[in-house]
């Protein structure tokens, strides 16, 4: 007979995420409206691993122009990355002038040169200035009650969604575990594609 006390402890399965909020308004969006498959994002700027889905979710942009539509949400891992909430707080700031997207692809594309410093804020208003955005509004907006709220309200309903880490990935509202390669992940967006 097996003691209970003695039984080996195996780990529960780790829980799916249900009931990932449905896209909506105030969501950062890229792509066809229409797309057969909508990919959302959880993600922090500083995040190495998320640099490299960054990568890799670009050219999936290009390979499935028609049939993919980006969702981008914040996740900036405070604890783990110094500078993951004034990043964050930039892309907010830019999307307040129509260039969220702009602004996303220069932070992550860029991210070995801010991600350490101690001055990003200058770094970020940099960037906002080869994007072509007013400067003045962008660091009153980086700065302001209302970014920080944005930013922090929707750490929190991931927090709220038992998100623990990034990148996060929902394809179609089921969540996935990160594709090891490129071509891993262009045959889950096929394979989703084809039960369409």
């Amino acid at each position: 007979m097996i003691n209970a006390a003695n039984a080996p402890l195996t780990p529960p399965p780790p829980a799916e995420i249900q009931n990932v909020p449905p896209v909506s308004k105030t969501d950062f969006i890229r792509g066809n409206p229409n797309a057969k498959i909508t990919l959302i994002e959880y993600a922090d700027f500083q995040c190495p691993a998320c640099a490299a889905m960054h990568s890799t979710i670009k050219q999936l942009e290009g390979n499935f122009k028609d049939n993919l539509r980006l969702i981008y949400r914040f996740f900036p891992l405070t604890d783990a990355h110094q500078n993951a909430m004034i990043s964050a707080q930039a892309a907010y700031a830019a999307s307040l002038q129509g260039k969220f997207w702009e602004m996303h692809d220069i932070i992550y594309e860029n991210q070995d040169s801010w991600s350490d410093s101690t001055q990003p804020k200058t770094i970020f208003t940099d960037y906002a200035k080869k994007i072509g955005l007013n400067l003045n509004k962008f660091n009153s907006d980086i700065d302001s009650d209302s970014t920080k709220k944005f930013v922090t309200d929707e750490q929190n309903k991931g927090l709220d969604l038992g998100i623990n880490g990034t990148p996060t990935l929902f394809l179609n509202g089921k969540e996935i575990q990160n594709p090891a390669t490129y071509e891993d992940f262009k045959k889950l967006i096929q394979d989703e594609i084809n039960k369409n």
